[in-house]
């Protein structure tokens, strides 16, 4: 009867405690009431059971070198519960063999001290090029009106889309549009750029200026940039007057080309076909670059590639000038050296400051769905600093880093902030992050994980990350992963082996390669979890990563009434969820 009671005490002491050091960080008067409901659901121990009143509560230090704990109501990191037997405060308990002893009774208490596991946490997100889709214009558009979003869809579409022109100071969305040529009287169809430029057309007139005049002997090269430079000075100048850099044929010529190649649609023009003499012109314009409104990833099912040529195609105006930035992204230059205002590292992109849970903060324009990334992870930066902020030991605190991927060269993975304790310097990483350009594949989930695994891994094991620390790994991404790093040999071994339900085929090897470093991480006891985002996510990959993450049974998923509803908001909400539970162990 005593060993039965007193292992049932130490049951009842480990219990409460672990179920007392989840609320560690709450004031101290908050936290004891709230360790002692946790304490009044666990089932009572002894013949007579434990009273709430003979429970123990003591928050305090736990000394990891020591092996000590000491009793402190300020800043605790640990907690000790005693549990006492029987009916009174001495804790006697009642013996069933009391008669063989001549003892009716015995005085019984167990303690158990509880500490939170401190963790290092890395933030693997997704800087592909489809992370600034629900900001591209012309999809938004063009899905709107072929009717495949719902009334709310649309509305949140321009309400972003109106964020972004206010960025840039380019007024209400989507602003006037003109076809190209239009004020050189050409007709607005597939053929004005061919129209324009022809023998006899409106640049031949002897009204033009000599720079834009063009003249019978000029090659389709020279009648390229003259026509080029009237539409520059003339047209976009005109229609887009806070448009950067200044549109101006003179100064920034090849970088306005490069907008115009863009837009203006490329067609053939042979003997038979339109466009005026000479009638054998061949593809017009010339030497048209390779990325163009109808090209960039386009997906017709989504309302981009031929619709949007058919709807966008030779159109002059800012909702096609974002378009351009949209597609060309952080890294993508359209002229050497040059990038598009939308990315950080050009000198005319606008830096807003914006109002966050953890302060004000400057960002680069709110493409998104990476702009709710961006502020989402800093409203969970700020939980974690203020949950860690009650831990005097930095030891004993969280560490986070922060992760990027797009491309497997040229860009990511990288390791944007190594694991620290200083989360305000991680919070200003997050207002930097920016996604890649929309050309060629550039989702590299798998190289994202690997390198956040790399990174957490304890020193000794070439990482950065702590021996005794939890490791907690959280994916945010908008699609479905087109790129891989691990030979297709080695993901068929491992599929072999496994056989696990989430994986494809052995011909998906860019999504079998990313579910196989999430069971990977799983089985060495890492906690990973999953999040979709973006009007755009595949959100049963991403419900099938978090599954194969198995972290302790919980699934997490930006899957919504027809995936409807505020990025911004549901991250945070299911971040807190993942960040503000830490998990929690007996030391004594």
């Amino acid at each position: 009867s005593i060993v039965l009671v007193r292992s049932q005490l130490q049951s009842a002491a480990d219990a409460a405690a672990l179920a007392g050091a989840s609320d560690l960080t709450l004031p101290h008067d908050e936290m004891i009431r709230a360790v002692r409901r946790q304490i009044a659901r666990l089932p009572a121990a002894g013949n007579g059971g434990i009273p709430l009143d003979q429970y123990d509560v003591l928050p305090g230090t736990w000394h990891t070198d020591r092996r000590r704990f000491i009793g402190a109501a300020a800043h605790p990191n640990a907690i000790r519960i005693t549990a006492r037997s029987g009916k009174t405060r001495e804790g006697t308990s009642p013996l069933i063999f009391s008669w063989l002893f001549d003892r009716l009774s015995f005085t019984g208490q167990a303690s158990a001290v509880a500490t939170v596991v401190p963790r290092d946490i890395a933030l693997v997100v997704d800087l592909s090029g489809s992370m600034n889709d629900d900001t591209e214009p012309c999809w938004s558009i063009a899905k709107s009106a072929r009717a495949l979003g719902s009334e709310d869809e649309s509305a949140r579409r321009t309400e972003h889309m109106q964020q972004v022109y206010d960025d840039f100071g380019y007024g209400a969305f989507p602003g006037a549009t003109e076809a190209i040529g239009r004020p050189f009287g050409v007709a607005d169809d597939e053929y004005a750029y061919a129209a324009l430029t022809c023998d006899g057309g409106p640049l031949t007139k002897p009204n033009v200026a000599a720079r834009y005049r063009i003249r019978p002997e000029d090659n389709e090269a020279v009648r390229k940039k003259k026509a080029y430079g009237a539409i520059i000075d003339l047209q976009i100048a005109r229609l887009m007057p806070a448009a950067k850099p200044a549109p101006s044929s003179s100064e920034h010529f090849d970088y306005w080309q490069r907008y115009l190649d863009f837009v203006v649609r490329r067609v053939k023009v042979g003997r038979e076909g339109k466009g005026g003499p000479p009638s054998r012109r061949g593809w017009l314009p010339p030497d048209q670059a390779s990325n163009r409104i109808d090209g960039m990833n386009s997906d017709s099912k989504v309302g981009r590639g031929a619709n949007v040529s058919e709807r966008f195609g030779n159109t002059i105006g800012y909702v096609t000038y974002v378009q351009f930035m949209m597609d060309h992204g952080r890294d993508g230059k359209p002229i050497g050296g040059h990038y598009v205002p939308l990315s950080r590292y050009s000198p005319h992109c606008p830096w807003n400051s914006e109002e966050t849970p953890a302060g004000r903060f400057r960002f680069p324009p709110r493409a998104q769905p990476m702009h709710a990334v961006r502020r989402a992870l800093i409203a969970s930066l700020k939980m974690i600093k203020d949950r860690n902020s009650s831990v005097s030991d930095p030891s004993r605190r969280d560490r986070v880093s922060i992760i990027t991927f797009d491309r497997l060269t040229s860009g990511g993975p990288r390791i944007a902030q190594s694991l620290t304790g200083d989360y305000d310097a991680a919070m200003e990483v997050c207002t930097r992050l920016q996604a890649v350009g929309d050309n060629g594949a550039s989702t590299a989930i798998e190289t994202g994980l690997l390198k956040a695994r790399e990174h957490l891994r304890p020193r000794r094991e070439g990482g950065q990350g702590r021996y005794s620390a939890d490791k907690v790994v959280v994916l945010l991404t908008d699609g479905m992963p087109n790129l891989y790093s691990s030979s297709r040999s080695e993901i068929g071994r491992f599929i072999g082996e496994y056989r696990d339900t989430e994986f494809d085929n052995i011909d998906s090897y860019a999504r079998d390669a990313a579910l196989m470093q999430i069971i990977s991480m799983r089985d060495d006891r890492w906690r990973c979890y999953a999040v979709g985002l973006g009007m755009g996510a595949d959100h049963d990959y991403v419900d099938r990563l978090g599954n194969s993450g198995n972290a302790g049974g919980e699934k997490v998923s930006l899957r919504g009434p027809a995936h409807q509803g505020d990025d911004e908001n549901r991250m945070v909400t299911l971040l807190e969820q993942i960040l503000t539970n830490p998990r929690v162990r007996i030391v004594q």
